[in-house]
């Protein structure tokens, strides 16, 4: 064999063959296959991400046979895609970095951006360099692994990201700023109709461009195993558990450490906690997409049952006692998708945190606790490269807490659901404009309140008026305008504007220099980030 592994990996080419390996929310690819879905050129399972580039891969050779539907712009597009994600040579290809045979590849890429923010009067720079690799075996055996350093310094610099769709991270505090790792990671078995993984990953599940009502990427990842099952086009099902960070301590564990060297004596742990989920998908004639699952946040110790996919989870504490320690926090949810007519796409989620039927045909208000999102997209518009993107949110109070704050539908304290949390409603516009084939002009507007945020303690026991939007308001109003321009394979420049007007009647919600009427500008470049 005349190819041999190099030691140092530092760039890479792209894939020798189709692995089933997580593709980053973040990659552009998911919002060109989604136009193409919405054209009604391709058909995609659109209820989960993230994909694999197995997955993707598939869809990209399907739109190539199809190459004669497509515009200028979209064969264009398509073509810069299937470099990235199929066996194409490239100038990055005679970069000393990958190992590949009949069988075998394993691959990385060093990845790094930088930006330069400034709101109001006050800017910051955030910073971040890592390394993402993967490696693939007969392409059943798969694994990946991308991991960054990152830091923000200045002014403005907000570590709590509270009514955010930044992702919220466990940060560290240092010197004017804060510094936090991103890591994800996993080992991915392909079976051909489905796959088994373990994995540190994101998740998105449900339809939403602007947020995600079940499962969100705005929670750090987590560890999780998951299976997910396609046997036939027009059923999926998806399972996951997963492992979160409570944030409880465990009194029992607590014990002084007895060393000088050490600035804080006393070793704890959290309460251990977990998320079991699934979700099962049925189409209709490649237009409708109906989505039916549920899941349960518990503690303690596992629970060989919530193990069983099929499970309904929500009301497996009806059998082991409700009080007890193992009383869990149960959801049930409806995700729908119409691909109807051409070129125009409508859906909607709707999230039961506590449902029950007595409640639903009663007044018990602390019963009737969900969230809902309707959305709409329309590609083409005009004939042109140019979409637009309507999408409202609305969560009532009390949505992803509970009375046992060990089983709060959270992770590290942040929602892993939407990102405007309980007590909020969201409406967001967008436009997509696409001048060439690799330049993404966005123009959006954002709309957001959110109501009191009392303690769950009067839900249950308290005289408390739950209407929307109880309690200390908070509103916001934003107009802005972001571009994208991949100037080379994973070599990006970007750049973003906005004006915001922001007010908040209970302090210290969110950081101070976001009140009132302010400007916003972003500017940055980054390579090895698809």
């Amino acid at each position: 064999m005349n190819k041999k592994i190099l030691l140092f990996l530092l760039f890479s080419g792209f894939n020798i063959f189709a692995q089933s390996i997580y593709t980053p929310l973040e990659n552009g690819v998911y919002l060109f296959l989604e136009r193409m879905a919405v054209a009604k050129v391709i058909y995609l399972h659109n209820e989960v991400k993230p994909w694999t580039r197995s997955e993707i891969r598939n869809l990209l050779s399907t739109l190539e046979s199809k190459k004669a539907q497509l515009s200028g712009f979209e064969q264009k597009q398509l073509e810069m895609y299937r470099d990235e994600f199929e066996d194409r040579d490239s100038f990055l290809n005679i970069a000393p970095v990958r190992y590949s045979d009949s069988k075998f590849i394993l691959s990385g890429i060093i990845r790094s951006d930088i930006s330069y923010r400034q709101f109001g009067d006050i800017n910051s720079l955030k910073r971040s360099i890592g390394i993402s690799f993967y490696g693939s075996y007969d392409k059943w055996f798969n694994a990946y692994i991308d991991f960054s350093d990152a830091g923000e310094t200045g002014d403005f610099v907000d570590d709590s990201r509270a009514i955010s769709p930044d992702r919220y991270y466990d940060f560290f505090d240092v010197d004017n700023g804060i510094e936090y790792s991103d890591i994800i990671g996993g080992v991915v078995l392909d079976m051909g109709w489905g796959n088994f993984a373990i994995t540190k990953d994101y998740h998105q599940w449900g339809n939403g461009r602007e947020g995600n009502l079940i499962l969100s990427d705005k929670v750090a990842s987590y560890p999780a195993i998951s299976l997910t099952l396609k046997p036939v086009e027009w059923f999926r099902f998806y399972y996951m558990h997963g492992w979160l960070n409570s944030g409880v301590i465990d009194s029992s564990s607590v014990r002084t450490i007895n060393s000088s060297q050490i600035s804080s004596p006393q070793s704890y742990e959290f309460i251990s906690k977990y998320i079991a989920v699934n979700m099962a998908t049925v189409t209709i004639n490649r237009m409708i997409d109906i989505s039916v699952g549920n899941s349960i946040v518990y503690w303690g110790d596992l629970r060989p049952e919530m193990f069983v996919p099929f499970m309904f989870f929500k009301y497996l504490d009806r059998d082991t006692g409700k009080g007890v320690f193992n009383d869990g926090n149960g959801q049930v949810f409806l995700d729908l998708s119409l691909y109807y007519p051409k070129n125009y796409n409508f859906y909607a989620t709707i999230f039961f945190d506590v449902l029950s039927t007595k409640a639903l045909l009663g007044d018990l208000q602390h019963a009737k606790w969900l969230g809902v999102t309707f959305g709409a997209k329309r590609v083409g518009l005009f004939g042109y490269p140019v979409d637009l993107f309507l999408e409202y949110t609305r969560i009532s109070p009390w949505v992803y807490e509970h009375k046992d704050d060990a089983t709060t539908y959270k992770h590290l304290d942040a929602t892993l659901g939407h990102w405007i949390g309980q007590n909020a409603d969201h409406l967001n516009l967008r436009v997509n404009y696409y001048p060439k084939n690799n330049i993404l002009v966005s123009l959006y507007s954002r709309f957001v309140r959110k109501g009191g945020l009392l303690d769950i303690y009067y839900a249950y026991n308290g005289d408390v008026d739950e209407s929307f939007l109880y309690g200390e308001n908070y509103t916001e109003t934003r107009f802005g305008v972001k571009v994208i321009y991949d100037i080379l394979p994973y070599f990006s420049l970007e750049a973003e504007g906005a004006m915001s007007d922001i007010s908040d009647e209970l302090p210290g919600r969110v950081k101070d220099f976001y009140l009132g009427n302010n400007t916003y500008i972003s500017i940055g470049a980054s390579f090895g980030i698809r």
